[in-house]
């Protein structure tokens, strides 16, 4: 066989003791070889959009959310309608996230700086998604700008979707 053969048996049985293999100990001198790997399932893709669509579904154009003044949230409503229907299927199949898409600074339009996808695009379009980053176009305007996915999970901020936020 070739020389990698030989150093895998001599890594399995580096435990100080020689070789197992005559022993029955498979372990290769380790006390457990169970990786750490949760057994909470995950949601399929399918799930994730289901929800964020009922969530999205759930906005009333009448009612802002967060304080956010009536013009801004019905561009809000807008950008979630468009991102549902247009990558919706596609953000969830790509990993996204509620918050990526949906997210919202808990407390609502007071001194906020930064939001998810859907904040940042305030009336713009989405061009493209991939499974790091979407890039969207600002409104009347031919400046481009990207947001990359996961970014928000980084800051010590709190983020809502934009259907949790308190009227």
């Amino acid at each position: 066989m070739g020389r990698w053969i030989d150093l895998a048996n001599s890594l399995g049985s580096d435990n100080g003791g020689g070789d197992n293999r005559d022993s029955g100990d498979n372990s290769g001198g380790r006390a457990n070889n169970v990786p750490n790997v949760s057994n909470v399932p995950t949601a399929s893709s399918r799930d994730l959009f289901a929800g964020w669509d009922v969530g999205v579904a759930s906005l009333d154009p009448a009612c802002p959310l967060g304080g956010y003044a009536p013009d801004r949230w019905a561009r809000i409503i807008n950008d979630c309608d468009r991102v549902i229907a247009d990558f919706g299927q596609s953000a969830a199949a790509l990993g996204w996230s509620a918050i990526d898409l949906f997210g919202f600074p808990l407390g609502g339009a007071a001194g906020v700086s930064l939001g998810g996808l859907v904040w940042r695009m305030d009336g713009g379009r989405l061009i493209a998604m991939d499974e790091n980053s979407a890039t969207y176009r600002w409104p009347f305007s031919d400046r481009m700008s990207r947001f990359a996915r996961g970014y928000l999970a980084q800051l010590g901020a709190r983020f809502v979707p934009v259907w949790q936020l308190e009227e």
